[in-house]
């Protein structure tokens, strides 16, 4: 099987990681396309050829040329047929990508396959935007032409088949952790004061950050030995200094770049923050559970299937600051169930990554198998 992807995996160009893990699924096929999204300012411009891995960047001048220039590389890759071959074009999202993956396919008689890795519709990720509502629609539209489909959480299948897709040709295949990283860590359990939370990811107007320093705002004046410590970069970052001014609460609230020593940053703290609108997955709750750390966070990823409310940590569900800052209380007041979660998390994060790469691999070649 020739599977042909667009990406906007800049990683993948480069030795690293993500590279890896692509000629993982490379080794499984009889060739794995990927046509990156770049443009001539990030300085990619060599074809990476790896076995049967081949990684285009598309090279453009600007970012509507990206996709006119990633379906001439599409059209020239797959113009050659292997008639004992079958032909995947997979796109990454239903949106703007997956349309113009879908024409590809079609141009190419090739099969049509779409990975959805983000909760679209049973989430506020359109929220009052007339132009994501009207994204909304057309991705319905491609969803339903699509013969099948990858999800990374059955929160997502659910979504999609309350809105008619049919359950069939719906495949769930979460993203795997690799926590490799994160088990050695171990994280203490702290019994009295000072105690520091943590937040780690994108400072994006989804991850709803300002929620977070809100609540801790609230949590201050009842705790004043207490500490947020804010991990990552982002367009939200002027936002959340003003607000920290605001509040008046300089001194307790650190803001840091972000790091790749996520681990031992998440070592450090007492209880890791999730206050996200909308997620894929989640993956920094695992990340945080696999170094032994409880969680707060809201309903959103994994939440459910991999984080369960109780027994990794607290899931809230109310959108108001105190609810969220109430969580935060009980969970530095109650040391015994701190102690639980995060031994908990401990267990669920080996258990998760017991899975190979290999297997993994596999897994994921097989989801995008065309369905007879």
């Amino acid at each position: 099987m020739h599977v042909l992807t667009i990406s906007l995996g800049r990683n993948i160009l480069r030795e690293g990681r993500e590279q890896e893990r692509m000629k993982l699924y490379a080794a499984h096929l009889s060739q794995l396309s990927i046509i990156v999204l770049t443009r001539k300012e990030h300085g990619y411009t060599d074809v990476v050829e790896e076995g049967n891995l081949h990684v285009y960047p598309t090279n453009s001048r600007n970012r509507f040329m990206m996709l006119v220039d990633a379906f001439r590389i599409g059209f020239r890759v797959l113009r050659v047929k292997d008639t004992d071959t079958a032909r995947v074009v997979s796109a990454q999202d239903p949106l703007l990508i997956g349309w113009f993956a879908w024409v590809l396919s079609q141009v190419c008689d090739a099969h049509f396959h779409v990975q959805v890795h983000g909760d679209y519709f049973g989430s506020g990720w359109s929220g009052r935007s007339p132009v994501k509502r009207i994204q909304l629609f057309l991705a319905l539209l491609l969803l339903r032409r699509a013969p099948f489909i990858r999800v990374v959480s059955k929160r997502i299948k659910d979504s999609l088949t309350q809105r008619g897709i049919p359950a069939k040709k719906i495949t769930v295949l979460p993203i795997r952790p690799e926590l490799e990283a994160f088990l050695p860590y171990t994280h203490v359990v702290r019994t009295t004061p000072p105690y520091t939370f943590l937040f780690i990811g994108r400072l994006a107007p989804e991850k709803d950050i300002l929620r977070i320093v809100r609540a801790f705002a609230l949590v201050h004046r009842e705790h004043p030995l207490t500490h947020l410590r804010i991990v990552g970069e982002g367009s939200e970052r002027a936002r959340i200094l003003g607000l920290v001014t605001s509040l008046g609460v300089r001194d307790a609230i650190t803001l840091l770049p972000w790091t790749d020593a996520v681990g031992k940053e998440m070592a450090e703290a007492d209880i890791f923050l999730l206050a996200s609108l909308h997620e894929a997955y989640a993956l920094t709750l695992v990340e945080a559970m696999a170094v032994g750390l409880p969680l707060i966070t809201t309903d959103v990823g994994c939440v459910g299937e991999v984080v369960q409310d109780g027994i990794h940590g607290l899931v809230v569900h109310e959108m108001d600051d105190e609810a969220y800052a109430e969580a935060m209380i009980h969970m530095i007041r109650d040391t015994a169930f701190r102690t639980q979660c995060g031994t908990n998390g401990k267990e669920t994060a080996r258990a998760l990554s017991e899975s190979t790469a290999e297997e993994y691999a596999k897994a994921w070649v097989t989801a995008l198998k065309p369905v007879s």
